[in-house]
């Protein structure tokens, strides 16, 4: 795994290596919460095939992250700002979506088996080729403002 990741972003860096370490803190996620983490910042974050499974990332902003490939199945992304963001070829199986935010996030090719997205905002986000979602969901994903392109 490849993780590049710039000088300018020393607390998500410090988050990364300790999510990795699997040794996330809710003093550490406050702390992030409390700071802001623009699009700029994260936009230049390169997090592809990172494998955050069953981290607690509940709340954190990773708005335009480049996140495609990366493992996250049993994560936490309840009220997790996900706008904007590269979620091709990931693994979110097992997830907990409550509530994030997906406007325009890319979903392409994603494993979303047994993926909670109640009162997810889905909308403008482009779902294709996806693991894990029956018609009823597509309809309701849909219904919320999210593409299907296939």
């Amino acid at each position: 795994m490849t993780l590049i990741i710039s000088d300018r972003c020393l607390s998500l860096k410090l988050l990364i290596f300790k999510l990795i370490c699997q040794c996330v803190t809710p003093k550490l996620i406050q702390k992030l919460r409390m700071e802001e983490i623009d699009k700029n910042r994260l936009i230049k974050d390169y997090l592809t095939g990172v494998d955050l499974s069953g981290a607690n990332l509940q709340g954190i902003n990773l708005s335009w992250a480049n996140l495609s490939k990366a493992n996250l199945s049993g994560c936490n992304l309840s009220y997790t700002d996900l706008s904007w963001a590269n979620l091709s070829y990931a693994n979110l199986s097992n997830c907990n979506l409550n509530n994030a935010i997906l406007q325009r996030s890319c979903l392409n090719k994603t494993k979303l088996t047994n993926v909670d997205f109640n009162d997810a905002n889905v909308i403008n986000a482009r779902f294709a080729d996806n693991q894990g979602i029956n018609d009823e969901l597509k309809n309701t994903l849909i219904q919320r403002g999210a593409f299907f392109d296939n």
